[in-house]
């Protein structure tokens, strides 16, 4: 996958090449690549998976909801400022 994937759960056994956002679980199968971040409240990543990118995972619905949102606004922002 090109592109970013927002799902309630994800299960990557592949290769994507772009953010992740999953409000429950991400698990990273051991032939995976994620080159994005990844954002979750339980993120598993298996023996021999590829990951190059940050993490945000916070098992507390609250705080994962703050902190996610706080995250991809600044790098809205960031994203932003590079494009002008």
């Amino acid at each position: 996958i090109k592109g970013d994937v927002k799902a309630k759960a994800v299960i990557v056994g592949g290769i994507v090449v772009g953010n992740i956002l999953a409000q429950e679980s991400v698990k990273l199968l051991s032939n995976s690549a994620v080159l994005g971040d990844v954002i979750s409240r339980k993120v598993q990543v298996e023996d021999k998976a590829t990951f190059h990118g940050h993490c945000i995972s916070i098992k507390d619905e609250e705080q994962f909801l703050k902190t996610s949102d706080a995250y991809l606004q600044s790098k809205a922002i960031k994203e932003k400022v590079v494009l002008s």
